[in-house]
């Protein structure tokens, strides 16, 4: 036995159909576990209710994101109370938004921890390639109906973390092309003014048998130095348009799209969007993992870092985001909306209609809760902004933002999402106001905004941008929503609040 095995009790599957597998799962200890934990912390004031939380305490890296036989399944890096060290958790669902547990799927050993990576969907079996800790690259594979059994290409790193190569091995990306398997490795390399954004790429006929065959880009003039390229994922998107997503530790997820030369294997990124403006951690976006829809979108999903310090009374950090879908514009810039069927998780319709707020004055919306869906149409011609207050209360109130300036020949906006007053939670982080630049309504136009909140989460839609930030109000009347005009009058001319259901 390795000196990594895990303390996770493991467990062989039966793999023949997936109604034998179900029934094995309805003996298993871990998930009975996992319901018990689900129980115990469902109705705390900051457990979210349509965002997907592991069920066991800590979350962090969504990884593997793939459909096959029927399911989306997401695994996910997962901390197991028993043995700390990270695993792949993994949860499959039907529609993208309900979920449903299942064991863990990938323990350490013969690596220290199994870091990020992704999965590959073929005929007969899914590969999953991820960082093993201290060995290199690694690969497993499953065969069986729900994906719950994994074994382990030559039990040991495909790729190696050796001294002396011109590579760094670390969180990859596999995929397949007609001559053989290409691996996409972050992160970074060293000069002397700091890092340097970078990406390596990989080939192999076999799986086993990998050649550095260099950088994915001859350059990338979107990004700074002193970031890196973590949990790469690179996805078709149409014609010859691709999409290369990644996670840096100092600026956050990236999403560039661009043309990919079959012949070169390199990719030349033409538009670039970020999802977050301050170093990641304390409440907002991290890493990404993406399924290519074959219709020209793809579905992303985030995991959110938790924005409150250690708690020993309330065992939860962090939580992934909503899925979301990625598209290509008119010139094949990226776009990300919520899913076209989010709809199915509304339950009541709290408040529809229409109001105006004069300037410097606001309007409470007679609708409040914790778990909503808002939808804004707003005529904007006699304002350059508004504010919508949701989570508020006398003492506590998040605040989503939109300002811009229009000039006839440039129209930029500003969403941000202001947490300053979110909570008097003592164990709360501090962080500074998220903003993220969109395209604006124009002179004399209207906006159209979607805010979905979520106990201790935000998440802002507008104009093809996504921004979130966590937030934590502590206090049971902190459930109202107010709309704030500035200088100039506001015109509501449609607005929607649904309560959302839950999907665990």
């Amino acid at each position: 036995m390795g000196i990594n095995v895990s303390k996770v009790p493991f467990v062989v599957w039966p793999d023949t159909t997936e109604e034998e597998q179900l029934k094995a799962l309805e003996s298993s200890e871990q998930l009975k576990e996992f319901k018990a934990y689900r129980d115990k912390i469902r109705n705390h004031k900051y457990t979210p209710k349509y965002h997907f939380y592991a069920p066991d305490g800590n979350i962090n890296d969504p990884n593997g994101f793939c459909y096959k036989n029927g399911y989306y399944h997401m695994f996910y890096q997962q901390y197991p109370p028993v043995d700390p060290r990270q695993h792949w958790g993994h949860a499959i669902s039907k529609d993208l938004m309900h979920w449903k547990d299942l064991p863990t799927a990938i323990y350490p050993d013969p690596e220290k921890c199994c870091f990020s990576g992704s999965a590959l969907v073929e005929d007969n079996r899914v590969l999953a390639m991820y960082h093993g800790l201290e060995l290199g690259n690694m690969i497993a594979e499953s065969k069986d109906p729900l994906l719950l059994n994994w074994s382990k290409l030559t039990n040991d790193a495909v790729i190696k973390i050796e001294e002396g190569t011109p590579y760094r091995v670390f969180d990859p990306h596999l995929r397949k092309e007609e001559d053989g398997y290409y691996a996409l490795s972050g992160v970074f390399r060293e000069t002397e003014i700091g890092r340097r954004f970078c990406i390596d790429q990989f080939f192999s006929e076999d799986l086993v048998n990998w050649t550095y065959i260099g950088e994915f880009m001859d350059e990338n003039i979107f990004l700074t130095m002193h970031n890196d390229g973590a949990c790469p994922y690179f996805v078709h998107m149409k014609d010859d348009q691709y999409c290369l997503l990644h996670f840096s530790h100092e600026t956050g997820p990236h999403i560039y799209s661009g043309t990919y030369n079959k012949v070169t294997h390199k990719f030349k990124p033409h538009h670039h969007c970020g999802l977050s403006m301050e170093c990641p951690g304390a409440g907002s976006f991290n890493a990404p993992s993406v399924i290519p829809n074959g219709d020209g979108s793809a579905y992303i999903v985030f995991n959110l870092c938790e924005g409150r310090y250690d708690d020993p009374e309330y065992p939860r950090k962090g939580c992934m985001s909503m899925v979301y879908e990625l598209w290509l514009g008119r010139r094949n810039e990226p776009y990300i909306v919520p899913l076209k069927d989010i709809g199915s998780l509304h339950k009541d319709v709290l408040y529809s209609g229409n109001f105006k707020v004069e300037a410097g004055s606001e309007f409470e919306v007679p609708a409040r809760g914790r778990a909503l869906d808002i939808y804004l149409n707003v005529d904007l011609s006699k304002a350059s902004g508004f504010t919508l207050d949701v989570f508020r209360s006398e003492k506590e109130r998040t605040s989503v933002k939109f300002s811009q300036r229009y000039r006839a020949w440039r129209d930029r906006a500003y969403v941000t999402i202001d947490t300053s007053d979110a909570s008097l939670d003592p164990l709360k982080m501090g962080r500074t106001v998220e903003t993220i630049a969109v395209n604006g309504c124009g002179d004399g136009g209207t906006l159209d905004l979607r805010v979905f909140i979520d106990y201790c989460t935000v998440e802002v839609f507008c104009n093809g941008a996504v921004i979130c930030s966590m937030t934590y109000p502590s206090l049971p009347e902190s459930d109202k929503i107010f709309v704030r005009a500035g200088s100039g009058d506001v015109e509501v001319k449609n607005m929607v609040v649904w309560e959302m259901d839950e999907i665990i």
